[in-house]
């Protein structure tokens, strides 16, 4: 192999490579094969090693990695036999090749990572943001409290988030987490309550584990605060379930249903939305919260919202959902359904006929910009992107698609309205140009079948072109059809002869 198809090779290994431990074992393995070398290592400056295959020999080198002044490695070479100048020149340009693509890949992953923490921190902001407004709409409750009650559910998006971190993995143990809150709780809220806690361990993807830090710290911070001295929390898995119950030894709920406000409120939709669960309250012999819901993420059904008007949501956070819905009906709105993914979107989009879409650019399923395009292609509405990107680059695919408006996370309640009225005024702008276009169109077709029925009139039957034009009008008149389509069917009839 010379050393231009060994470059070649590196170059085109790198490229393919999603990770970077491919990309350093593909150039490991190329310069194996390049030099018939018993063993080679690419030597990173945290110590690792990427080793593949091979063993030591009599003769190594040692070359360093270099990028732009500063070394970032090491190409470890072993074989049984000498390396001869025309392999070092080799060795040199592919240790130059592997210190490029190596930080090059480094810097890829850098973005990846960039862009992903980016778009975590905002929608997280977003969240917080609609907690805030869901708690400021909250008629009759004290300020020092609506504070207190909203502290709490920043500091468990918190605490799930710090778990993560600590574990470095994409799932949660429940366990750990919601001791964490109880301990938060505890000290945070009453002092001389007896708090017993049964939790077993469970795992639960991050997302799904936010939603029940938040549906956990709401009902035990209504058992500290209204429950009896003794207050029992249980977490454990019954069968393909995870079944989570706080209760207290209170006085109970003895008229209407417990837990009627905001708290309970986002409970119940994170409960139903994120968990796919089902929540039992019972108010007998003090208060019991129960919450079943499946352990792995169930597929979601497609309508299972009643059926409404006007606008539709697609926005796979639960927070941000309750947000701008409470938003839209606020400002006298009707929401036609909500979807959690894009496909849902596009299932409802169809069923419910809205008049105006939302949709959050990054869901599962279908991104926003692809949901947006498949609903343009069978009804054009007006629709808003709601998303925390807000590259150039993105904006002009989401215009390309089709979108009349754009906000970026976290928006203020003054911003989404004139989104959407912006949206609209563009859309109507849009389908009365389309409208004239198409009526200007259809003009120009019936001016050219009118000219084509005279000329064959006065070639067929010698008539001037006034007396043709006189015998078309003649022949709307008696049939009381348009001019236009006595026009096309005299056509149709002499050209067939």
């Amino acid at each position: 192999m010379d050393e231009l198809e060994a470059l070649a090779r590196i170059s085109e290994a790198v490229s393919d490579s999603l990770y970077l431990e491919e990309s350093l074992e593909a150039i490991v393995r190329t310069t194996v094969e390049s030099l018939a070398a018993t063993g080679a290592a690419v030597v990173l400056e945290d110590g690792r090693i990427a080793w593949p295959e091979g063993r030591a020999g009599a003769h190594a080198v040692r070359l360093p990695l270099r990028w732009r002044g500063r070394q970032i490695g090491e190409l470890v070479v072993d074989r049984d036999t000498p390396f001869s100048e025309d392999d070092r020149q080799l060795l040199d340009a592919i240790a130059s090749q592997a210190a490029v693509a190596l930080e090059h890949g480094r810097m890829a992953l850098r973005g990846v990572l960039a862009q992903e923490i980016h778009h975590r921190v905002k929608n997280n902001l977003q969240t917080v943001a609609s907690l805030l407004r869901l708690q400021a709409r909250a008629r009759g409750v004290d300020p020092q409290k609506a504070l207190t009650d909203s502290v709490n559910r920043i500091l468990a998006i918190a605490a799930v988030h710090e778990e993560l971190t600590e574990h470095r993995e994409d799932v949660v143990d429940l366990a750990e987490l919601l001791d964490r809150l109880r301990a938060m709780l505890v000290q945070g809220l009453v002092a001389g309550k007896a708090v017993v806690a049964e939790l077993q361990p469970v795992s639960l993807a991050g997302q799904r584990a936010t939603a029940l830090a938040l549906v956990f710290s709401e009902l035990l911070s209504n058992a500290l605060e209204h429950g009896g001295e003794h207050v029992s929390v249980a977490l454990c898995r019954d069968g393909d379930d995870v079944l989570l119950v706080v209760r207290d030894d209170g006085a109970g709920v003895t008229d209407g249903e417990p837990g009627d406000g905001t708290g309970m409120s986002i409970v119940r939709a994170l409960v139903r939305d994120e968990l796919a669960g089902e929540l039992v309250l019972e108010g007998r012999d003090g208060f019991r919260a129960e919450v079943r819901f499946p352990a792995q993420q169930p597929r979601r059904r497609v309508g299972q919202y009643a059926r409404a008007m006007r606008i539709l949501i697609a926005e796979d956070e639960t927070i941000i959902r309750l947000d701008l819905r409470a938003l839209l009906e606020a400002a006298g709105f009707e929401v036609v359904g909500e979807a959690r993914d894009g496909e849902e979107a596009v299932a409802l989009a169809r069923s419910e006929e809205p008049d105006l879409a939302l949709l959050d650019v990054k869901m599962p399923k279908l991104d926003g910009i692809d949901t947006a395009r498949r609903i343009l292609e069978e009804r054009p509405i007006p629709i808003v992107m709601v998303t925390a990107y807000g590259e150039r680059e993105l904006v002009a695919r989401a215009v390309e698609a089709g979108v009349f408006g754009y906000l970026v996370k976290p928006f203020r309640e003054s911003d989404l309205l004139p989104a959407i009225e912006t949206a609209r005024a563009r859309h109507e702008e849009l389908a009365a140009l389309r409208a004239e276009a198409d009526s200007l169109t259809a003009a120009l077709a019936a001016r050219k079948a009118i000219e084509r029925a005279k000329g064959l009139l006065m070639e067929r039957e010698g008539l001037s072109e006034r007396e043709a034009f006189a015998r078309l009008r003649k022949a709307s008149q008696i049939s009381g059809r348009k001019l236009e389509v006595v026009a096309e069917a005299l056509i149709a009839t002499l050209e067939a002869r």
